[in-house]
């Protein structure tokens, strides 16, 4: 019922195999969608609510959600049997558990070496159009790489409310960015749905409109 407590306790089962069989995709899975999950009430100062149970409650949910980030990121850090080693990877979900105020977060990215320069396109290189695909040299859609675009896609079609539609959008700025394995996400979506109802996804919408 988009709990995020419950995501990130559920992930951590079946990442450790704690009680239930292991399953370490699915239990990553769980972990991203409760490091994505919109958690609602954010402004509660300006609602004069504060001190409130629904406060409380949502000031939970926000903590729940930056462990959630920050054991993703020591999980692609560190890596598992299961679970390949990602600097980069780790590095955006310890950033944003970092911003959210993890003191291992913060200390887990200051060992990390610094990130990859992004290369310069040439001078006379036009920039990327809408409409006509996108090399992946680092290019962005809005904030957005292809990796970024690609497990918000996955966040939207594994939580317990699949919001495929959203999901599809993601995965075509993934695709338009170079993503490996976004073709076969985008081809799963429209399988799901039906050919006539995935073409409404994208209705009046372009790659660089938000999702």
């Amino acid at each position: 019922m988009g709990s995020i407590s419950a995501m990130l306790a559920l992930g951590r089962m079946y990442v450790l195999g704690d009680g239930i069989t292991r399953d370490p995709v699915c239990g990553v899975n769980l972990l991203r969608s409760a490091a994505w999950q919109r958690i609602p009430y954010l402004d509660r100062y300006a609602s004069g609510r504060e001190g409130s149970v629904l406060d409380f409650v949502f000031a939970h949910e926000e903590r729940a959600q930056t462990r959630a980030q920050e054991e993703l990121g020591m999980l692609y850090l560190d890596g598992t049997d299961d679970i390949s080693r990602c600097t980069e990877s780790a590095r955006r979900w310890l950033k944003r558990a970092a911003e959210n105020g993890s003191p291992t977060a913060k200390s887990a990215l200051r060992k990390l070496p610094p990130p990859p320069s992004v290369p310069v396109p040439p001078p006379h290189k036009p920039p990327p159009q809408s409409g006509k695909p996108i090399v992946d040299v680092g290019a962005k859609v809005g904030d957005m790489d292809s990796t970024t675009a690609y497990e918000q896609g996955i966040a939207l079609c594994t939580s317990v409310d699949p919001d495929y539609k959203r999901a599809a959008r993601y995965f075509h700025i993934a695709l338009q960015l170079g993503h490996k394995e976004a073709k076969s996400a985008y081809d799963k979506i429209k399988k799901t749905v039906g050919e006539r109802e995935f073409s409404l996804f994208f209705a009046g919408w372009g790659v660089g409109s938000p999702p």
